[in-house]
């Protein structure tokens, strides 16, 4: 299934039957699962860390107290 985006308010499109699976919005704000209740406020610990290889290759990474995090990529728009 889908997810809607709650936060921007973007339509999650049509289910798909991928090979690859990539976390939902209701997986990143399950506590159960070590996240935060509401996937933008989440602690730097929760956060994915940038690889060496990704800042050679240019990835943003976040400024102040998110620092060496980047942002990833959700199945919900």
């Amino acid at each position: 299934m889908k997810y809607d985006n709650p936060m921007y308010h973007t339509k999650g499109g049509n289910n798909t039957i991928d090979k690859v699976y990539l976390l939902s919005i209701d997986d990143v704000s399950n506590f159960k699962y070590g996240f935060c209740e509401k996937y933008d406020t989440c602690r730097n610990d929760c956060c994915a860390k940038a690889s060496e290889y990704a800042k050679r290759r240019g990835v943003e990474t976040m400024p102040g107290g998110w620092s060496g995090t980047c942002e990833w990529w959700l199945q919900s728009p």
